[in-house]
């Protein structure tokens, strides 16, 4: 199972530009006046397919949403020189969500202060707090992820991975449900990345709890362990 993600870069894409945090890449519908479009930007995911064992299986497979690949949109769009994405466009194709977007940025003073932010006032949305907990969406396209299930049937709905704990030792109220392992090239992400992954993991196999979470780096590699397990009743 494998996500795929391109980007490519229009005819005038080498100019120099001041790039902006992909937080601060807006959303629009038509291509906003004063802006050039500088490239496309594609994402895709392949949902995972209930609780099962899983070997190598991509991260964002555990949360293949609209939501993912619009923040992985953005960062390709930051990462192009854009501050806008035009024209999402997403659709399903079985199990796989793709995503396509046009990269914009100003071509002249008038483009600047065009589109709003997506996160006004001092409330943070809850998209902010989402990046503050996984502040790289596409990281989840390069961690993978392996679960060796230890209970033949669990069936639960997915829950954000704001909603899975972390514990020290198994609660008595709970069932083991197997061991989760994320990890990555150690060049390609950070510990806390995958640490965060095992949430978004567990999370997507409808688990509520992570126990005894442990993270190390050896041989060029980075891993994050922890057993999966979940409340005796469905909370």
């Amino acid at each position: 199972m494998r996500a795929v993600l391109a980007a490519a870069l229009a005819l005038g894409c080498g100019s120099a530009a001041l790039r902006v945090p992909a937080e601060d890449v807006r959303p629009a519908e038509t291509l906003p006046a004063g802006y050039e479009t500088i490239g496309r930007v594609v994402a895709s995911c392949r949902g995972l397919d209930g609780f099962r064992a899983t070997d190598d299986v991509l991260l964002a497979s555990f949360d293949c949403d609209r939501a993912r690949l619009e923040r992985v949109l953005a960062e390709r769009v930051a990462e192009l020189g854009g501050d806008v994405v035009v024209g999402t466009d997403c659709g399903r194709d079985g199990s796989v969500l793709r995503c396509t977007g046009a990269a914009a940025r100003p071509d002249d003073e008038r483009g600047k202060a065009t589109v709003s932010k997506s996160d006004p006032g001092p409330v943070p949305g809850a998209r902010a707090v989402e990046r503050w907990d996984e502040p790289r969406a596409s990281v989840a396209l390069v961690i993978r992820v392996d679960f060796e299930p230890t209970v033949e049937h669990f069936e639960r709905a997915r829950r954000r991975a704001t909603d899975v704990a972390e514990v020290a030792a198994l609660p008595v109220t709970h069932r083991e449900l197997g061991l989760l392992t994320t990890r990555c090239d150690a060049e390609e992400c950070e510990l806390r990345e995958l640490r965060q992954g095992l949430r978004i993991a567990a999370g997507g196999l409808g688990a509520s709890d992570l126990v005894g979470v442990r993270c190390f780096g050896r041989d060029g590699e980075r891993e994050c362990v922890a057993t999966l397990a979940a409340s005796e009743v469905d909370e």
